[in-house]
């Protein structure tokens, strides 16, 4: 997640072939609008923090230039 509220996921299909796994960004603002990386996730971090790839959703100077990028493990929430 982004401190815009903007969301990253692993999209993990194919199930039985996790090298084909991909990420899925979502708007903080437009819960409707979805951008796909074709790649894993090691290959969509280096991406994006070189501005390789540039999600749509993403504020215009993402990665901040003056704040590094911090890793916080997503808390796994269950719904039952």
């Amino acid at each position: 997640m982004t401190d815009n509220g903007d969301t990253v996921y692993w999209v993990r299909e194919p199930d039985e072939f996790p090298d084909r796994w991909r990420v899925a960004v979502n708007g903080a603002r437009d819960f409707d609008e979805w951008h796909l990386f074709d790649g894993g996730l090691v290959h969509f971090l280096v991406s994006v923090f070189s501005r390789e790839w540039v999600a749509p959703v993403f504020p215009e100077d993402f990665p901040y230039p003056d704040k590094p990028p911090v890793f916080k493990p997503y808390e796994r929430r269950i719904v039952s």
